[in-house]
């Protein structure tokens, strides 16, 4: 399973993550009370049970009696009391059919059990069909208030180990000709006094030709919450316990008998995170790396506060599978596939990690597809059920949008209200979304309140009389209609072997023909919807003999558009909740190309390439990833402490990866020209973490606060297999001369930071600047400039001296001879001793006092002769 996705967080700080995660789950709301007209009935729980206290002396009936609820509050001020439990009980009858019960008598202390008797009534006439829902519930609610005085049979004895059996026809005591449904009290008499009751309902269901049984459909989850976690390890061993005989899950499977190859009408929500594990448990698959088994041959692992612990292979969850195989591949059966750790799709969408919503869909599709023994998911039953039928129209559209390509959604019907209250309509609706139309079943939350209730889970004949009588009422308010109900479980629905066994019993096969069938068990509506099909299909109205299944009906006739209330809003986990876990999921892919990318030497310089496949993605990245994504499952919605357990395991084991590999380098480097090396050792350190030695491929940064006077190569590719040390050498170039501080970071290959602190060293340089450089070589040939002028001057005069002049007492060249005053221009002499004269325009001279030999040089001849003065009378 891969998936890569843009995300719109980018890395903030570990610990700020962290905070961020456990603000979030502490900032997820409490589930709220069930918001429904058919919410806690506590009078009628015991009482439905048969658990009641005993009235008063005298009392026909009498507020002592309306049960558990009654009898509880008292209990720490009264003794217990005598009370009636039906054991075994059909809470349908008709002329062919006779009313059948049997149970016992719970003895208080003081009670001697003797000249006891039971005795059956129900109220005169029945419930009317109008109005008869709310009206069923009243009577539910507050049993005692309702008169029972038409017996059904006369008083039978309580037997010496106190229990009774019951047989009654009831062709002369009910006579009415239609679909009756009556309150019905099971009495314990002694002498006449009422000592105990038990209240339940009878159906009448008598030959009516003209009756239109209520469609239903059953969906039954097969879920539980996520337990793999990213090593391949379980978080604990408790789902051995759920699908070994006797088991939640082996109890809601062993109702369904699915190796009778017999045709159920139950659909089947499979939870693929589930079903993953149980291939685990069952060797037939790993997730991540195999187990390593140490104590046994073959195992699968879970952790444990003592450290990991190992079982061998589970035979429960092979039988677990192969039964589940059996029942999807019986030809009429209907197994459709939950998302990938069944992840809140409200709250993912209210997120917009649409991504990973359409990735979960499509993965969930295709584990369930393998695990079920198909090679692919295209002809899987597209679907949806929502945790609680809670979606709003935003989920709506994105499971109706093109590549989701759900047909069926599963809805509380209470975001579907109905239009009228006069009688309840279909269920079958075509919701118009933003992407196109979509059916949507209005599942009945009274119906599955009644069948999932905690005294009904544990008790056969209340689960099953309120059940049968809510669906007789149905049907008896528009009896000439087809309609479709639906029930759809919870996913954490747990009944005793006895109560699953008789409610998906009865919703998956067809009715008992002894009576007047009153509800029709039908396969969930699955077909693609059709834009003409739904405008011309039968409606709530239709008097046709169009099947009830195919009855349709558009928003806004006898259903409302849909809502979504506060009360299912506040339901979700939270949006802050969902990017900290997404954040983590960034974390995890970007170790990707760290354990998947290659160096490729060919190259210059060399360059990481990251592999289409890579078996570490397989076996390490991709379960990180997906675990994750379990850590937003809607079982979590309740139970925060479990989505903790798997996001920092991830979370933990994401850390010890990247701070894996570690760069050490001496703290100071000294440049002795304008380029040099930098040596770095690189170790990989993973081979210390048990578990995570993987090799790695990573990036070497090196940067300056000043790069105008140091630069290097921008980054460096460099691969350190588990335990292994790179020798790395940076080639770093200088253009002045000082101390530097030079940064190493170390990245993922495709340029991402994988460490929060980079390595610090000083690089100090004694090399020359550029501007530096220019001024030496500008110097240095000025003054080699200046020496070569003075060194032609000095030959010149040299090689003039004994030929023509220019040496010591020789006259300048062209210039007069010695002792002979210098003419003027136009050849006139001058007075030797005249204080000026006109010399050479180009050289002016200053005439010097003769010496002792009467001789006289210039200035300039005593330049050129070196400086040197011809006799000492010279100045």
């Amino acid at each position: 399973m891969t998936h890569s996705s843009p995300r719109r967080v980018r890395r903030p700080a570990y610990l700020a993550v962290a905070v961020a995660l456990t603000a979030a789950l502490t900032g997820l709301p409490s589930v709220p009370s069930f918001a429904s007209s058919t919410a806690s009935t506590g009078l009628s729980t015991a009482s439905s049970t048969g658990r009641t206290a005993a009235p008063a002396s005298g009392a026909s009936s009498s507020p002592g009696t309306s049960g558990a609820g009654a009898a509880a509050g008292s209990a720490s001020a009264a003794a217990p009391r005598t009370s009636v439990v039906l054991d075994s009980y059909m809470p349908v009858a008709s002329p062919g059919v006779p009313l059948s019960l049997s149970g016992h008598v719970d003895l208080a202390p003081s009670d001697s059990g003797q000249d006891l008797k039971v005795e059956v009534r129900v109220m005169p006439g029945g419930i009317p069909a109008a109005g008869g829902r709310a009206r069923l519930e009243q009577a539910r609610a507050k049993p005692t208030s309702v008169t029972y005085s038409a017996p059904l049979s006369d008083p039978v004895p309580v037997g010496p180990d106190h229990k009774f059996t019951l047989d009654a026809p009831l062709d002369q005591k009910v006579s009415k000709p239609q679909l009756t449904i009556y309150p019905m009290r099971v009495s314990v008499l002694r002498s006449g006094t009422l000592i105990a009751a038990a209240y339940t309902f009878l159906v009448w269901a008598p030959p009516q030709p003209s009756l239109k049984p209520i469609a239903v459909s059953t969906v039954l989850p097969i879920s539980a919450p996520p337990k793999l976690r990213s090593d391949g390890m379980l978080t604990d061993d408790g789902l051995a316990k759920d699908i070994k005989p006797g088991g939640r899950l082996s109890r809601l499977l062993d109702a369904l008998d699915p190796t009778s190859e017999q045709k159920s009408a139950v659909a089947l929500a499979l939870d693929p995170t589930l079903l993953k594990t149980l291939r685990v448990m069952a060797g037939r698959d790993t997730y991540g790396a195999a187990a390593v088994c140490t104590t046994v041959p073959n195992c699968y692992r879970f952790a444990s506060p003592s450290g990991p612990r190992e079982q061998p292979l589970s035979r429960d969850a092979a039988t677990f599978l192969d039964r589940l195989s059996a029942f999807a591949n019986t030809r009429g059966n209907t197994v459709f596939a939950l998302p990938w750790g069944d992840v809140d799709l409200a709250a993912l969408v209210r997120a917009g990690e649409l991504n990973d919503v359409l990735w979960a869909v499509n993965t969930g599709r295709q584990v369930v597809a393998e695990a079920l023994g198909h090679r692919d998911a295209k002809d899987a039953v597209k679907a949806a059920y929502p945790v609680d039928g809670l979606a709003d129209p935003a989920t709506l559209a994105f499971l109706a949008a093109k590549g989701v390509d759900v047909t069926t959604v599963i809805m509380d019907d209470r975001l579907l209200p109905a239009a009228s209250r006069s009688a309840t309509p279909t269920a079958l609706t075509v919701q118009q979304t933003s992407a196109g139309p979509i059916r949507a079943l209005a599942a009945d939350s009274r119906l599955a309140q009644l069948v999932t209730a905690p005294e009904a889970e544990s008790n056969e004949p209340k689960a099953l009389g309120d059940m049968l009588a809510e669906l007789a009422m149905i049907t008896s308010e528009k009896s000439n209609q087809n309609r479709l109900a639906v029930l759809a479980l919870p996913r954490d629905w747990n009944p005793s072997a006895q109560v699953a066994q008789q409610v998906l019993h009865a919703l998956g096969s067809p009715a008992n023909s002894g009576y007047q069938p009153f509800f029709q068990p039908t396969a969930l509506p699955v077909a693609p919807v059709s834009t003409a099909g739904a405008a011309s299909g039968a409606g709530d109205d239709s008097t046709g003999s169009t099947a009830p299944s195919a009855a349709t009906v558009t928003a806004g006739t006898a259903r409302l558009a849909l809502t979504y209330p506060q009360w299912a809003a506040d339901r979700e986990i939270p949006t802050s909740y969902v990017d900290a876990v997404e954040h983590l999921r960034d974390e995890a892919a970007l170790l990707d190309p760290v354990l998947c990318a290659r160096i490729d030497y060919r190259v210059n310089p060399p360059v990481a390439a990251n592999p289409a496949t890579c078996k570490l993605r397989h076996d390490v990245i991709d379960p990180m990833k997906n675990t994750l994504l379990t850590a937003l499952s809607v079982q979590w919605r309740a139970n925060r402490p479990g989505a903790v357990h798997l996001s920092q395991e991830v979370d933990g084991r994401t850390n010890l990866i990247r701070n894996g590999v570690r760069v050490q380098a001496s703290e100071k480097v000294t440049l002795t020209s304008r380029e040099g090396t930098v040596p770095l050792t690189v170790n990989n350190i993973s081979d210390t973490l048990p578990g995570n030695a993987f090799p790695m491929t990573v990036l070497l940064s090196v940067s300056s606060n000043d790069k105008t006077r140091l630069r290097s190569a921008s980054t460096i590719p460099v691969i350190v297999q588990p335990g292994g040390v790179a020798q790395v050498l940076i080639s770093v170039s200088s253009d002045a001369a000082g101390t530097f501080p030079v940064y190493i970071q170390v990245l993922t290959p495709d340029g991402k930071r994988l460490t929060t602190q980079p390595a610090r060293i000083l690089v100090r340089s004694t090399a020359y600047g550029t501007i530096a450089t220019a001024i030496t070589y500008v110097a240095v040939g000025l003054f080699a400039a200046a020496v070569l002028l003075r060194l032609v001057r000095r030959r010149r005069r040299r090689g003039a001296g004994p030929h023509g002049g220019d040496g010591p007492g020789e006259p300048l060249a062209g210039g007069p001879p010695i002792g002979e005053p210098p003419t003027m221009a136009d050849g006139t002499r001058t007075d030797p001793d005249a204080a000026q004269v006109t010399d050479r325009v180009t050289t002016p001279v200053r005439r010097i006092q003769a010496n002792a030999a009467g001789t006289q040089r210039t200035q300039s001849e005593r330049a050129y002769a070196g400086g040197v003065p011809a006799n000492p009378s010279e100045p």
